[in-house]
């Protein structure tokens, strides 16, 4: 590695500013940088590399936090259903279906993109040999 493609502390500054306040605006104030500092350094491959790196991860450590909780809320829609109000069964009740139906879509979808990533990839030896 470079020492172009290393970004300097100002720089990871700025990245977990990104990450944190969602807002170019308020990033640069965090970060203690102009805009136009902002605007110069996401035209820089590291840096934009860095900024990808950095989301990345936050979206992870979001997705272990929403694990953490899906049991918990499974609890909830659980009793839900059981309650005494039947609005309240029945909104238990759709969220569940709608829930169930989105998790199959994202399943097939996922099927179906792996196949034709196979298919490609099959193709694509062919083309070769």
């Amino acid at each position: 590695m470079t020492e172009k493609d290393t970004i300097t502390p100002k720089q990871r500054r700025a990245v977990e500013a990104l990450v944190s306040t969602g807002s170019r605006r308020e990033a640069c104030r965090a970060a203690g940088i102009a805009p136009r500092t902002l605007y110069r350094w996401l035209k820089q491959s590291a840096f934009c590399e860095a900024l990808g790196k950095a989301q990345e991860q936050a979206l992870a450590d979001l997705r272990s936090r929403l694990l953490a909780l899906a049991g918990r809320a499974g609890d909830v829609l659980e009793a839900s259903m059981r309650a005494d109000d039947a609005r309240l069964r029945l909104r238990a009740a759709d969220t569940v279906l709608s829930r169930l139906l989105q998790v199959y879509e994202a399943v097939e979808l996922t099927q179906r993109v792996e196949k034709l990533e196979r298919i490609v990839e099959a193709l694509e030896v062919r083309h070769e040999g």
